[in-house]
């Protein structure tokens, strides 16, 4: 098998897991229709903008990637490195206790405030699993989708530049995963799977719950005449400006946090997976009840809660 170039590589690393945002209380919670919410693009031009972007930070993650016994972990657009050698000066250090482990909040916490972590153990596979022992494991698969032109297939996830993924579903295998995947978030079918470029690690709050997921990304070859089907942004974008407006004409909008598509608890109406939208907000007493009468009603929304926060 092809072994994945440093390029091709740190791509697939940088480009799958910079999306992860830090929630804090929230009062009100609405849950839109599933959507293929991403712009689709074979586009050459997106690909020198992207790989710029990347540059940006290489010299940091490109001398922790050539140490072989190393996992590189990323915290949204944090890096951290579990390593048993030195990294250069723009890594701040964080230790183990006698035992090896590091705590999750204590990682959580230095990671508000600094981008590149070093976890300097003389045991990398003891500390990473200590590590591992305190989130839920998430598997996932996407790729790198290359056309006859040589053009690959990226995709806009929340602002930025993404290439294609998703959970992997019971009895299903990674490469099947990452070619569904590809063909339900973009419409492009996806000819054969090659081989593996690379495994990242991204970990998340997701409603209380941190997760850690372990995403697979292949190679991939896109059918010649495949059409880009993406679905707009259009709907969604609208209901939220919607609500937007219903709560700033009744108190005050504090935050609107996109997490994007997220696989549901269990199906509702035949979807497995919806985009979720989160709101932070302070309104009059008899406002919730009126949210919640508009959201039962409202085309598009599958389910919807309102927690009030005391202060």
């Amino acid at each position: 098998m092809r072994r994945a170039s440093r390029f091709e590589s740190d791509l697939a690393k940088r480009v799958s897991g910079l999306h992860i945002t830090k929630y804090g209380r929230q009062r009100c919670t609405t849950e839109t229709r599933s959507g293929k919410l991403r712009q689709r693009i074979f586009c050459a031009v997106a690909f020198a903008y992207l790989f710029s972007y990347l540059c940006s930070r290489a010299a940091a993650s490109m001398a922790a990637s050539d140490i072989m016994d190393t996992y590189t972990i990323y915290f949204a657009d944090v890096s951290v490195v579990i390593t048993s050698q030195p990294l250069p000066s723009i890594y701040s250090v964080m230790e183990c206790d006698d035992e090896l482990r590091i705590s999750r909040t204590n990682l959580v916490k230095k990671a508000e405030t600094d981008k590149y972590i070093a976890v300097l153990t003389p045991d990398v596979e003891r500390t990473m699993a200590s590590l591992a022992a305190q989130f839920v494991q998430v598997e996932a698969a996407g790729g790198v989708a290359v056309n006859g032109l040589g053009r690959r297939l990226l995709i806009r996830r929340n602002g930025r530049w993404d290439l294609p993924k998703g959970h992997r579903e019971a009895g299903e295998s990674l490469e099947a995963c990452a070619a569904r995947e590809t063909e339900e978030e973009t419409g492009v079918h996806v000819a054969s799977v090659g081989g593996l470029l690379c495994t990242t690690i991204h970990c998340y709050n997701l409603y209380g719950r941190w997760e850690m997921k372990h995403t697979s990304w292949f190679e991939m070859r896109a059918a010649e005449g495949s059409v880009l089907r993406p679905q707009g942004e259009e709907g969604i974008a609208a209901l939220v400006e919607k609500f937007k407006g219903i709560v700033e004409a009744h108190g005050t909008l504090t935050s609107v946090d996109e997490w994007g598509k997220r696989r549901l608890a269990y199906p509702i109406n035949d979807l497995i997976e919806g985009y979720y939208v989160y709101m932070t907000c302070e309104v009059t007493p008899e406002m919730p009840a009126e949210l919640d009468r508009v959201f039962k009603i409202t085309d598009g929304i599958l389910r919807s809660i309102i927690v009030a926060v005391e202060e």
